[in-house]
């Protein structure tokens, strides 16, 4: 029988406070985690459950993570995790996800040792300030006036400074959240304005609670600046701009860059793009392209998101050449049905990245990429048109 040397037993499940172990030194942080799922009244088997997913040294998380040195946990109880539904936290802990929970349990340590006295300490000093995660995050530290307390990213220590060999524990009843489980692959895009061309066409067909749900998917999102005076006809949205940039599947930069020039990728829209590798990084060709349509390079991978992940483009992904309007034409509606880029100075409502602007108050027919059907009007204000109701169906993924 061995008694592990910590108070986390003084709880214990089991009335008695020893552990029946094999070895002399199992009281990592990690470990410590474990124990307590196990032995004491704390609820942490979510916790522990994930932790061990990680398959990181659970006696020594120094070794695995981090830059050798002691870090400082912030371990939650079960209610810290009812942002999780049962699919969630079955689904993170599976291979394919595993990037995804690396990224979530990163970002519940922090390098060095952070007393709760420290914290406070520092509090008093400066103010709400934040710790950096090992996830590369940063996690809030703020105060509890009612209680007099310290709190990390909003939840309360209510069992502090737990000692392991490889660092210092904190149960809490609020888990810190990155943005892999925060934001959806609609969010990255539309918290960022210089994304905001393909985030309003997705607005126009109300596609964004789809986005918001929908899993596993690859986002692409291209600047603004490359949908310039491009003339997009109402029908043609989802299908040849859309869709041309979601997949539905986890690719990862690695993963394409090693298929480069062996085999292609498919999109929503059943279009095949060949990969290659420039500067790095893996870009995307149309399957036997036209004259005139060009590639797409990824400058940014693996923005990681809560229902898949996010690459920023150096240009949009096209299978055949775009119409494009005079830069003086930029912003108006075009042909009684098409959305023109606008290149800056025309219409779009005075935004130089809005391509058109939907007035207010009116409603535009729900479009699914789930259902395959759409049907019904839509409307839209075009800089310097007046609103048009145009009656149009949309081709959606089936």
């Amino acid at each position: 029988m061995i008694s592990l040397p910590s108070s986390l037993l003084d709880n214990p499940r089991n009335r008695v406070g020893y552990v029946l172990d094999k070895c002399q030194v199992c009281h990592g942080v990690a470990m410590l985690v474990d124990v307590a799922s196990l032995y004491t009244m704390y609820q942490l088997e979510d916790n522990a459950q994930l932790l061990g997913a990680t398959e990181w040294n659970m006696r020594d998380v120094r070794l695995s993570v981090g830059n050798g040195t002691d870090v400082t946990l912030f371990a939650s109880i079960n209610t810290g995790w009812d942002f999780f539904n049962r699919d969630d936290t079955i689904r993170i802990a599976t291979p394919k996800w595993k990037r995804h929970l690396l990224n979530l349990m990163e970002h519940t340590l922090v390098q060095g040792i952070w007393t709760k006295e420290k914290l406070l300490e520092r509090y008093h000093q400066v103010g709400p300030y934040e710790l950096m995660s090992l996830a590369g995050e940063p996690i809030p530290v703020g105060f509890n006036h009612a209680k007099g307390e310290v709190t990390v990213a909003g939840g309360e220590l209510f069992f502090p400074n737990i000692q392991g060999p490889d660092g210092m524990v904190h149960i809490s009843n609020q888990l810190p959240l990155p943005i892999s489980v925060t934001k959806t692959i609609y969010d990255i895009a539309n918290d960022d304005p210089n994304y905001s061309t393909q985030i309003l066409y997705i607005d126009s067909l109300r596609l964004s609670s789809d986005l918001r749900r929908l899993l596993p998917m690859t986002a692409l999102y291209a600047n603004n600046t490359v949908f310039d005076n491009v003339v997009t006809p109402l029908t043609d949205i989802a299908e040849k701009v859309l869709k041309n940039h979601m997949f539905a599947e986890l690719l990862w930069c690695d993963t394409l860059i090693e298929m480069a020039g062996n085999g292609t990728v498919m999109s929503l829209n059943q279009r095949n793009w060949t990969i290659s590798v420039e500067n790095g990084f893996p870009c995307f060709t149309a399957e036997n392209p036209i004259e005139g349509v060009g590639k797409a390079c990824v400058s940014k991978c693996d923005i990681l998101a809560r229902n898949g992940i996010v690459h920023l483009m150096d240009y949009r992904l096209e299978y055949e050449v775009a119409e494009t309007a005079p830069p003086g034409e930029s912003g108006t509606l075009v042909g009684g049905g098409t959305f023109t880029g606008n290149n800056g100075g025309g219409g779009g409502g005075g935004n130089p990245n809005t391509p058109f602007v939907r007035p207010t108050g009116e409603d535009d027919s729900e479009v699914s990429f789930g259902t395959g059907k759409q049907s019904g009007a839509a409307s839209a204000s075009f800089g310097a048109a007046s609103a048009t109701t145009l009656l149009f169906l949309y081709a959606i993924l089936s």
